[in-house]
């Protein structure tokens, strides 16, 4: 069955039709002057998430998904020059069954992975790395999500391989603060890759699936 393509995006074939180059220093610049334009409600949502998870482990292990999606929802949509309030980080329940079906599918098989001698983990840790933003900019179930994203990382896996070793290089820094670095280098993270995602795939205009 073919992919819907949101108007004003490439289609899948299209993208994968044509050779991208993988822009370390370019996205490692453009997330840090994304993550400026966020990094403090960013960062007051993190010690939410963090309340969140301490008080009520059980219930987080269901709600994660869609809250952590929360942390690519608000700076997407900054990213498409849509400020957004405090609110729109738990705008990521508005997708919640593609984004835990995505966390609890693609969780068991990269872990099974990670268990046959830790390649293939690798490989699926590394092709499935733009499904998240394609559920929530493109609207897609999770299952072609994770087609989606395998297909086009497959044009590039080396080279997208090595992007994600090295921004988590860079999110790896902020242990060096006795790990309160990392308040501004996982936000850092987050905004590289969203910004490589829209160099790569193109952002949909308008709506994103969650609804800002």
């Amino acid at each position: 069955m073919a992919m819907a393509t949101p108007a004003g995006t490439r289609s899948i074939e299209e993208i994968c039709a044509t050779p991208y180059n993988v822009q370390i220093g370019k996205w490692i610049g453009e997330g840090w002057g994304l993550v400026k334009q966020v990094l403090w409600p960013m960062i007051g949502f993190m010690f939410l998430l963090g309340l969140i998870f301490g008080i009520t482990f059980g219930v987080a292990l269901i709600v994660a998904a869609p809250l952590m999606a929360g942390m690519m929802i608000v700076p997407l949509r900054v990213l498409k020059g849509r400020p957004q309030p405090f609110g729109a980080f738990f705008h990521g329940f508005r997708a919640f069954l593609p984004l835990f079906l995505f966390s609890l599918v693609g969780g068991f098989l990269m872990q099974v992975g990670f268990y046959l001698l830790i390649i293939p983990g690798l490989y699926l840790m590394t092709a499935w790395c733009w499904a998240q933003l394609l559920i929530i900019d493109r609207g897609m179930d999770f299952w072609p999500a994770m087609a989606a994203s395998m297909k086009v990382v497959n044009k590039n896996f080396w080279g997208t391989l090595g992007w994600l070793f090295v921004s988590g290089l860079v999110m790896s820094l902020g242990y060096l603060a006795c790990g309160l670095g990392l308040l501004v280098t996982a936000p850092w993270f987050i905004c590289m890759q969203i910004v490589a995602y829209r160099d790569i795939f193109g952002l949909k205009p308008g709506m994103d699936r969650c609804g800002g």
